[in-house]
């Protein structure tokens, strides 16, 4: 049972739609609210996959009936300005990209999110279909609750994520949810609660206050502050609708006894902030942003922040890698957007948000009924609290957070034609030439369809060969991963992992060409994305490699040219990425195997600055001033080297601790008493 169903007047709602009606989309757009939550972040690329063919579906199906009727009646909206300024300043940024394949990605993205706000919006006109829709979203809601306190009570999991990638994006879609909960109560019909409300089957309030302590219970058990600061915000929203002032003031001075009193939510606060001290470094992941966006102010391309924030990385003191924390976004949607898109697109997007507010207010007194209230406000809150927590988290690169973002924000624009005569909504656009355009349609329909099929089958390919290289299947893997390069050749990173088979073929059976063939598909990589540091670094790792082993003449260079080579390719690893220590470290120890331990000795004091608990570089330094007689250096080494060990004792179980501690104390001291006993 879902709260809608409980409300007066809705008891014919399923009689009143015929549900497999393909002539609504209505059952796609269900199946995409259903099945969105479910995609873990997006990672899963054949998922995504699915949610793309579910929007393409409900198009189809909204085209059907458009040419059926030979009209077209676009819902009026103050909001398709700033959306189609938006989607035209994405594709400007997509044709200027350095790295065009992963913009287009993007691009479809925000593509299709638009297709899916305008089915939303059209079929928000309909009363029946809003509440339908809004029953699955509490019902999704509700399933994720039970999931994860599941996932807590059965499987031990301090902090569960239901089916999201992480626990920050479960409890924002519950906050949302928990807005519906509290606007129902905000509306209940109080005075019938001990009079009638058993006797008449009525279970609105009691349904509403389990809906309200499920989600807010699970918000609490994730420990994820910004949900509860978007919570916050969102319950204020509705209770200020419904109350006004006094309503806010209530709710504001109930959630600061909450935080600062010694309650179990003020423990949650404490315990979440002692074990993960690391989020507060979002602060300055902002002020890199911001520095980034001041020195791109027209962006730097849609989609192209991971690659271009490692230039103004920042460091974690008191970690054991000051710089090992890998940031793909910034944690704030609108610094991103302002990042790839620049200042324009955060313009455009906060015009968009304050249309859409400016007319629900502006037409949240007409014409509706109580039932029809409940859900606005709920939009209402539930759009407050995403937009809020974007602001300090990733919410909007979650599929399931995005589409639920734009039902409430559909419902917002549609829900003034719900009690509106038919002369009201415009008697529409009549399409001349209704057959050419619905063959025209169709034709883009498929192709769009195809390389929707095409990206998400490149995607299952490449997982399949990069699964398959683990445990030595390389012919396998080769051959899936060639796929991978064929469906889709503008992707660097297919064409590098490629490159990595060969690589690994030609170690195992010593034919030339699949050498030639790793460097050709690694140099393709690197010309589709000139920006991605480890591309360069990966190349000069396998100049290194033949140098060791001196195989120049493998791929038809000298000793000299294959130096020069893997020395200009970490120069131009450590110039993308100039705060990642393991490019100049590489670079540092081939120099010193070539004998070169002046060039390699200065490599090395810039790994020792970047990563000052980075012991191996440390080791390596004490050895070449030992070589060139500097005693007292070479012990100071030696000195900071056993310090650090005592220091970070306790983080031997983190693999990454490993590689930074991991150096050979006793053969170091013997080298050192070896050469004190000399003098």
């Amino acid at each position: 049972m879902a709260i809608v169903e409980t409300l007066p007047g809705s008891s014919s709602l399923l009689r009143s739609f015929h549900f497999w009606n393909l002539h609504h989309p209505v059952v796609p757009l269900m199946g995409l609210v259903v099945f969105a939550p479910l995609v873990e972040g997006g990672s899963t690329h054949f998922a995504t996959m699915v949610i793309r063919l579910l929007i393409l579906l409900a198009l189809a199906v909204r085209c059907l009936r458009i040419f059926e009727l030979g009209k077209l009646t676009p819902v009026h909206s103050n909001l398709w300005w700033p959306i189609s300024l938006y989607l035209g300043l994405a594709v400007i940024s997509t044709v200027s990209s350095p790295y065009q394949n992963q913009s287009v990605q993007w691009l479809t993205v925000l593509g299709g999110y638009a297709v899916a706000f305008y089915l939303f919006v059209e079929t928000m006109t309909v009363w029946n279909f809003a509440t339908i829709l809004m029953n699955l979203l509490v019902g999704m809601g509700m399933a994720e609750a039970l999931w994860a306190w599941t996932e807590w009570w059965a499987f031990g999991m301090a902090r569960p994520n239901g089916s999201f990638f992480n626990a920050n994006f479960l409890a924002g879609y519950e906050a949302a949810i928990a807005a519906v909960g509290m606007a129902s109560l905000s509306y209940a019909p109080w005075r019938r609660l001990f009079s009638q409300c058993f006797r008449k089957g009525d279970y609105w309030i009691p349904l509403a206050l389990f809906i309200l302590v499920a989600t807010i219970s699970t918000v609490l058990l994730t420990g994820s502050r910004g949900a509860m600061l978007a919570l916050l915000c969102g319950v204020i929203a509705v209770a200020s609708l419904r109350w006004g002032w006094k309503g806010c003031a209530i709710v504001f001075a109930i959630a600061t006894m909450l935080v600062f009193a010694p309650t179990a939510f003020h423990s949650r606060l404490v315990m979440e902030h002692a074990a993960n001290p690391e989020s507060y470094a979002r602060w300055q992941m902002w002020m890199s942003a911001m520095q980034e966006m001041a020195d791109h102010p027209l962006g730097v391309g849609l989609g192209l922040y991971q690659y271009s924030y490692p230039q103004y990385a920042f460091p974690i003191e008191g970690e054991i890698a000051r710089y090992g924390k890998v940031a793909f976004t910034p944690h704030n949607e609108y610094l991103q957007m302002g990042v790839e898109l620049g200042v324009a697109s955060v313009v455009l997007f906060l015009w968009g948000a304050g249309s859409l507010f400016y007319g629900t207010f502006k037409s949240f007194a007409r014409r509706l009924t109580r039932e029809q209230r409940i859900v606005v406000v709920s939009a209402i809150g539930g759009t407050v609290v995403v937009l809020v927590q974007a602001a300090v988290d990733s919410p909007l690169h979650e599929p399931g957070l995005v589409l639920l973002l734009l039902a409430f924000t559909s419902i917002l624009v549609a829900h003034r034609w719900w009690n509106a005569r038919q002369s009201e909504r415009g008697s529409g656009v009549q399409l001349p030439y209704p057959r050419l355009l619905m063959f025209g349609a169709s034709v883009l329909l498929c192709l769009l369809t195809v390389q929707v099929v095409r990206v998400g089958m490149a995607y299952s390919a490449y997982e399949l060969g990069s699964s398959l290289r683990a445990p030595g299947d390389n012919k396998q893997a080769t051959h899936y991963l060639g796929w991978a390069v064929t469906l889709d050749p503008g992707k660097a990173l297919f064409h590098q992992a490629f490159g990595a088979a060969h690589y690994q073929e030609y170690w195992r059976s010593g034919g030339r060409s699949a050498l030639q063939a790793a460097i050709s598909e690694l140099e393709t990589a690197i010309r589709l994305n000139p920006l991605d540091g480890h591309l360069q670094a990966i190349l000069g790792g396998v100049y290194a490699g033949l140098i060791r082993k001196n195989l120049g003449d493998e791929i038809g260079k000298s000793a000299v040219e294959l130096e020069s080579a893997a020395g200009e390719a970490y120069a131009t690893a450590s110039r993308l990425q100039p705060f990642m220590y393991s490019h100049r470290f590489e670079w540092a120890r081939l120099l010193d195997d070539l004998g070169r331990p002046t060039e390699a000795l200065a490599q090395y004091r810039m790994v020792v600055e970047l990563e000052p608990n980075f012991l191996p570089a440390r080791e390596r330094l004490a050895r070449i001033y030992l070589s060139q007689g500097a005693r007292v250096a070479a012990q100071q080494e030696l000195h900071e080297i056993l310090n650090r060990q005592r220091q970070f004792a306790s983080h031997y179980y983190d693999p990454n601790a490993k590689t930074f501690l991991a150096v050979n104390v006793t053969a170091l001291e013997e080298a050192l008493g070896r050469k004190d006993s000399k003098t």
